[in-house]
């Protein structure tokens, strides 16, 4: 028998980098510099109580989806289809264009070696309020926000879901180098964003 201990695995959690954006229907990724913090939520979670003569016999919860706020201090430019805007003509940038769907991947640290990298697909972003200040002698970054959901994609394997993450601490190591070389590219190969099944693929 063995009794019950504590601290021996302890997991924390802290940081974000290597953030990666992909315009679906394109070859076009680039890495996203200047992420600030990610925050991950889920929506559409809708809880159902079962109550009958004042009891609550059973308590459903059923699977919500991808939902997230983002704040960075800049973004890719070539990317500003992100935010609905297009640049006509050189030096020419039209607002309220269509937005495109974004493919995301960026990672976060736990302990002090392991790290997540997570993959989020058909993203959709929606621009925070910007607050601009009157120019004074201390330098204010103006931080961007966004409030972004991702539609499900469809899946074989496991119930839809557009957000997968790939764990490093319990990761073979071939395994991982050679999804970094898709996601981040190599000295002779390109970086790509891959399917959930590519993905797959890589681990079987």
């Amino acid at each position: 028998m063995t009794a019950l201990t504590w601290g021996d695995d302890t997991r924390y959690v802290y940081g974000v980098d290597r953030g990666v954006l992909h315009a679906r229907g394109s070859d076009a990724i680039m890495p996203w510099n200047g992420l600030v913090d990610v925050s991950v939520d889920e929506t559409d979670l809708a809880e159902v109580l079962a109550v009958f003569d004042g009891h609550t016999y059973a308590n459903l919860l059923f699977r919500g989806f991808f939902k997230a706020e983002i704040t960075a201090l800049s973004f890719p430019y070539e990317m500003m289809s992100l935010n609905g805007e297009t640049e006509a003509l050189p030096g020419f940038v039209l607002t309220g264009q269509e937005k495109d769907l974004f493919d995301l991947s960026y990672r976060t640290f736990e302990n002090a070696e392991d790290y997540k990298i997570h993959f989020v697909w058909n993203a959709i972003f929606q621009s925070k309020p910007k607050q601009r200040d009157t120019l004074s002698d201390r330098l204010d970054v103006v931080n961007l926000k966004w409030s972004v959901s991702a539609v499900p994609e469809p899946a074989t394997y496991w119930h839809r879901t557009s957000y997968l993450i790939v764990d490093s601490a319990t990761t073979d190591p071939a395994v991982l180098s050679s999804v970094e070389d898709i996601l981040y590219g190599t000295d002779v190969t390109d970086p790509s964003f891959p399917t959930q099944t590519e993905l797959l693929t890589e681990f079987v």
